[in-house]
């Protein structure tokens, strides 16, 4: 697995009010509450909000919005997320390449696992474990798309403690910062589970077209 890529790939590319026929604008759908990053929710009824994860400051030194709970966060943006900022990935994975950096507390002990589902349809999330920009054979940039370069991305994928402790970046406040790949194959509410040893947060996006 060429991890130092993934995290080079991720520093290199860092994201009409409808009207009703009688002039009134139809009222506001009620927001979701958003869920704490130690619930998991397994999937939304038809028609209900995307109850996404808020996005706090001044958590993590140099990072300004984060999402989860110690010992690992995930930088974020205050939701919704638009499908348009993401690079659109080529084939053979459609879809668009989600790329996001976790911190990590120092003292958190094992492997990371990670995995994410779409809580408002059947949609699969891969995890590209290698990656490279989109340029053509002949060296030139085509644009903002992504090529994937690597044989079958994974659903679930391992960060070895290993890959922390001797890859990562270490960042102030005792966190190490590591990047990660997703491949999210349409718009929707999705959440992202990360789990080191006993310790597990979900972190819910609300990702609109």
């Amino acid at each position: 697995m060429r991890w130092d890529t993934v995290n080079s790939l991720i520093a290199a590319i860092l994201m009409v009010i409808p009207v009703a026929i009688n002039g009134n604008a139809p009222p506001s759908p009620t927001p979701a509450t958003p869920v704490e990053a130690t619930t998991e929710v397994t999937q939304l009824p038809p028609g209900a909000p995307c109850p996404a994860s808020p996005a706090v400051e001044d958590v993590v030194p140099g990072q300004r919005f984060v999402s989860g709970a110690d010992p690992i966060w995930v930088a974020s943006v205050p939701p919704p997320v638009e499908w348009s900022d993401f690079p659109k990935s080529l084939p053979p994975y459609a879809g668009a390449l989600w790329k996001t950096l976790f911190y990590i507390r120092e003292e958190a002990f094992g492997d990371m696992e990670l995995h994410a589902t779409q809580l408002d349809g059947d949609g699969i999330v891969l995890f590209p474990l290698n990656g490279a920009q989109g340029i053509e054979e002949d060296g030139v940039f085509i644009g903002n798309e992504i090529r994937l370069d690597l044989g079958e991305p994974v659903e679930t994928h391992i960060v070895p403690a290993d890959y922390r402790r001797f890859h990562a970046y270490a960042v102030s406040g005792g966190y190490i910062q590591v990047g990660a790949l997703l491949l999210v194959p349409h718009p929707g509410c999705y959440q992202l589970t990360a789990a080191i040893g006993a310790d597990t947060v979900n972190i819910v996006y609300d990702i609109q077209s």
